[in-house]
């Protein structure tokens, strides 16, 4: 009875030791939050109801280790006007103080905000303000949400083909 009450007690310490590094795994606490930027919108195809979009984003990791994101939950504004909103479920890892580009498909309606847009886009070497917000979900089972909140600024000319 003293040796099954042993070997109990030693499965036990074994299984949380186990699910402990499995946890470590999964995730990390020590994750900063990854910093997020907006580099391309490309106009894949439009019309008066709708606009499919493709959002190339840069996503930069400040961590000295891999960054794995199992979702990503965001919200862009051109200058005040939301372009788009909604998330990724995209599974994809950030090597260590490194940077992966992603590519977004979002569809939208902006054609109640056509005259500003189109204000927007009459000066193609004026830069313009967007803002990115939203969440990150780390790890795969037990992960992490980090809040990313970006500034920054395109420059439309850029997009125009010549």
């Amino acid at each position: 009875m003293f040796y099954l009450a042993q070997l109990i007690t030693r499965i036990s310490l074994v299984s949380l030791l186990l699910l402990q590094a499995g946890c470590a795994l999964f995730s990390s606490s020590s994750y900063r939050a990854p910093i997020i930027s907006l580099e391309q919108v490309e106009v894949e195809k439009a019309n008066l109801w709708e606009q499919r979009l493709a959002l190339t984003l840069l996503v930069e990791n400040p961590n000295s280790v891999s960054l794995p994101i199992s979702k990503l939950v965001y919200s862009i504004d051109l200058d005040g006007v939301l372009l788009a909103s909604g998330e990724s479920n995209s599974s994809f890892t950030v090597p260590a103080n490194g940077r992966r580009r992603i590519t977004l498909p979002v569809r939208t309606n902006l054609w109640r905000h056509v005259k500003r847009i189109v204000k927007m886009l009459e000066k193609p070497d004026n830069p313009v303000p967007y803002r990115l917000r939203g969440e990150v979900k780390t790890g795969m089972l037990f992960g992490q949400t980090l809040s990313v909140d970006r500034t920054g600024q395109l420059l439309p000319g850029q997009y125009i083909p010549d």
